[in-house]
């Protein structure tokens, strides 16, 4: 076992690698699953604050609605009937079997600078138009969505204004599916899923980085609500290793502790393994400056497996990257154990 210490690493006042997402992010959300269905009913019926009989409490009032963000007449995709809304309204249905939210979670906090909501659902095959309605209680109109598809974003002019006015606020999501032939529905609407998401009063910080092997390992990042990821390495743009092999693979990795600078192994042709420090910036430049020459050698040593760090061990006079060193004699042979 191996301790590096960092010096000249300057400490960051906050965990930047971090992005807000929503509580079970990857659940589906039913019309007949318990998760589903929350702030409908008499939810926001209660009157009692406005003093009874003989009462002298003041009137609760809902927020006012103030906001046209939304447009007052549906967006109804291409090729489907003008009048598509006016079916949903005047068909019976059903409050079961409709299309599955898959994205967002019902109950789901989004960041107000986060990328436009996207919305994605399953149903089932006989279901080929959706109606996805969003309410909002200081938006004047609702958002409706009548579409063939199993999904819907919302433009980023949209959901800056509604980041923007309804930030804090719950957005209130009703999905059902049908079946449309020959201009009229043949089945349905059926009820999908129906519950809030949440809007975030506050941004969210940071970065994320992350490893992928599509068309060659590389690392890739994101600030938080940014539309693209950027490529922040690549064994070609890792250069040689120490030992003068040229960089084949980069893999496993973390983060320091302020989510500035990636601590990553990279294996080379000549069968070394080495630990390398570079800027998540996207810049792929090498640390000097905030990893000391002395600390870099040690990493950069071959038979090196990935580190690991601790915020208790991450200052300017104490910054600590662990890694264990594998001795070929004991590995029989086997390069990395």
């Amino acid at each position: 076992m191996n301790r590096h210490p960092l010096p000249n690493l300057a400490l960051a006042g906050s965990m930047a690698l971090a992005a807000a997402l929503a509580a079970g992010a990857s659940a589906v959300s039913c019309s007949d699953d318990s998760t589903s269905a929350t702030g409908s009913g008499a939810a926001g019926q209660g009157g009692a604050g406005q003093g009874g009989a003989g009462g002298t409490g003041g009137t609760t009032t809902s927020p006012p609605d103030d906001y046209a963000d939304f447009p007052a007449t549906p967006v109804i995709d291409d090729g489907l009937p003008a009048n598509v809304g006016d079916l949903f309204q005047g068909a019976t249905g059903g409050d079961t079997g409709g299309p599955c939210l898959s994205e967002p979670a019902l109950d789901a906090m989004v960041p107000k600078n986060w990328t436009p909501l996207f919305f994605e659902w399953q149903a089932p095959q006989e279901q080929n138009v959706f109606e996805l309605r969003l309410r909002v209680d200081n938006q004047v109109n609702e958002l409706v969505i009548y579409t063939t598809q199993p999904t819907y974003k919302m433009s980023t002019e949209l959901w800056n204004l509604l980041a923007s006015h309804s930030a804090g606020r719950d957005v209130q999501v009703t999905l059902r599916g049908a079946t449309l032939a020959g201009g009229a529905l043949s089945a349905g609407p059926f009820l999908g899923a129906s519950g809030p998401i949440h809007i975030a009063p506050v941004n969210a910080p940071g970065s994320v980085v992350y490893w992928t092997s599509s068309g060659g390992t590389s690392f890739q990042g994101f600030t938080i609500g940014a539309p693209n990821a950027i490529t922040v390495l690549t064994p070609g743009t890792a250069g040689p290793t120490s030992t003068g092999g040229a960089t084949t693979c980069v893999s496993c990795h973390t983060s320091s502790p302020d989510g500035k600078l990636v601590l990553y192994t990279r294996d080379a042709d000549n069968g070394t393994r080495s630990i390398d420090v570079r800027r998540v910036d996207g810049s792929g430049t090498p640390a000097m400056g905030e990893v000391s020459p002395s600390a870099l050698a040690l990493l950069g040593r071959t038979r090196q497996a990935a580190p690991v760090m601790s915020l208790a061990h991450y200052s300017a006079g104490d910054a600590v990257a662990l890694s264990i060193f594998h001795d070929p004699v004991l590995t029989a042979g086997r390069p990395y154990g």
